[in-house]
């Protein structure tokens, strides 16, 4: 049998997906390692439209680490708008009183989130060298507006997706930069957090796996013809039928030729052993008939 043809999968579609646990996030949030690790997970634009509580951890550890400042000294958050760039002492007002525990809880549930959905991304987009900066996750109504509400069209039509959230790629292409949206669905239960991405590549398929596979055939028994090649079973048995009635008729006439020639050969031998017979007689008779 031919081998079978391997079909590849239609889409150029990958998916992603990663988990993280709640719980050792909130357990740095509350060291002085937290801004290092938020700003290390999100981009200035993230931070812009960022859990509120996630805000205000961020403001808490500078108490934490240096000197709180001054009335009018403002606090760089990293973001670019005027709302979550800069604050002072005076605008964060409690961002400097002792945290209460749950806002640790909703700062990790959050951060934890938006881990596992850029390490979601990055695995749905293995042909693209990505960081967790060059991937922003945005609600898709923050995407319509940066980048036009063609991105997100569904944003406009159904509120409740207003603030799903999405994936924005930045990457370089053969020198040329380059943008690209993914679908990412992010979920928390209790102590941890996942989040899964579809991601998809604009390049063409390989041909190569469209060919068949080739595999080592196997000691089987040959085919059989094709139908079209077969011959009729009436046609095909007449003539072996006749040939093995001519074989048969042939050897019955050399086993009686055989048998008639041993007959003959019998009958020779037994005529010479009476010659020799009548010989010896004779000669015995002779010397008698002398006498």
């Amino acid at each position: 049998m031919p081998p079978p043809l391997l079909r590849p999968f239609p889409y150029l579609l990958h998916v992603g997906t990663d988990i993280c646990h709640v719980g050792r996030i909130a357990a740095i949030l509350r060291q002085p390692l937290a801004a290092r690790l938020i700003r290390r997970l999100l981009a200035p634009v993230e931070l812009d439209h960022a859990n509120p509580e996630l805000l205000r951890v961020l403001l808490h550890v500078p108490e934490i680490t240096a000197p709180p400042p001054a009335p009018d000294e403002t606090v760089l958050l990293g973001g670019g708008s005027p709302r979550g760039r800069r604050r002072t002492r005076e605008q964060t007002g409690a961002a400097y009183a002792p945290l209460h525990p749950w806002v640790y809880s909703r700062a990790a549930q959050y951060l934890a989130g938006r881990f596992a959905a850029k390490e979601a991304v990055i695995k749905a987009h293995p042909h693209l060298s990505l960081t967790f900066h060059t991937i922003n996750i945005l609600p898709a109504s923050a995407l319509a507006k940066l980048k036009g509400p063609e991105v997100c069209p569904e944003s406009s039509r159904n509120p409740a997706s207003a603030q799903a959230p999405m994936a924005l790629l930045r990457f370089s292409r053969k020198g040329k930069d380059a943008e690209q949206i993914a679908r990412v669905s992010i979920s928390h239960d209790a102590q941890f957090a996942t989040a899964t991405c579809i991601g998809y590549e604009d390049e063409p398929a390989r041909p190569e796996m469209s060919k068949r596979v080739k595999r080592k055939p196997r000691a089987t028994k040959p085919a059989a013809a094709q139908p079209e090649t077969m011959k009729p079973e009436t046609t095909e048995a007449a003539p072996t039928q006749t040939e093995a009635t001519e074989a048969i008729t042939a050897q019955t006439e050399t086993t009686e030729a055989t048998t008639a020639q041993t007959e003959t050969t019998e009958a020779i031998t037994a005529q010479t052993e009476t010659t020799e017979s009548a010989t010896t007689q004779s000669e015995r008779r002779g010397p008698i008939l002398k006498a």
